[in-house]
């Protein structure tokens, strides 16, 4: 492809296919922890609770930062009618500003249809599995079809720690 390019077109290619590796490594090495502000969202239990069977949990959002990531940064989904245009001239310069603004606008950036969802998200330095300190748990919602054993596992397995227990209702007609 780069055969019929002028030598500009050219380097702005290699400036491309540069960025976009750089951006691949970033992106390898990060952890996402995706949460929502809303326990009372329909569509949520449907999509991530497996139709309401599952179970919903709230956290100390400073407890959960600091006992998850240490130095993970927090952002709140931004969602736009036009998802942001990246270029090699936006890119580049970001790669130089040490990723401050390029994170937030690649991992906070979603379209309008998904702003049900009142995303937040905690990106951590490191990806992997992460042990999360039962101290940063204040509240389980269980859903409206939990078979009754699975929620006295979760009471059982939390008995020690200050957690409140809370049952989701079928709302007639929503």
């Amino acid at each position: 492809a780069k055969m019929d390019m002028s030598v500009e077109e050219a380097m702005l290619f290699d400036g491309a296919v540069k960025i976009v590796k750089h951006w691949k490594g970033v992106f390898k090495e990060r952890g996402i922890f995706s949460l929502s502000k809303s326990v009372k969202k329909e569509l949520m239990w449907a999509y991530y609770s497996n139709s309401h069977y599952g179970y919903c949990i709230e956290y100390d959002k400073d407890i959960l930062c600091r006992s998850l990531f240490g130095e993970a940064t927090n952002h709140e989904v931004k969602y736009v009618d036009e998802i942001p245009e990246l270029r090699p001239d936006n890119l580049d310069i970001e790669i130089a500003n040490n990723n401050g603004f390029m994170l937030p606008l690649l991992l906070g950036t979603k379209s309008n249809s998904w702003s049900h969802e009142e995303e937040y998200r905690i990106v951590s330095a490191s990806s992997g599995i992460k042990e999360i300190n039962p101290e940063s748990i204040t509240g389980i919602y269980f859903g409206i079809r939990m078979i009754e054993s699975d929620k006295q596992s979760i009471r059982d397995a939390l008995k020690d720690h200050d957690v409140k227990f809370y049952q989701m209702k079928l709302i007639p007609y929503t």
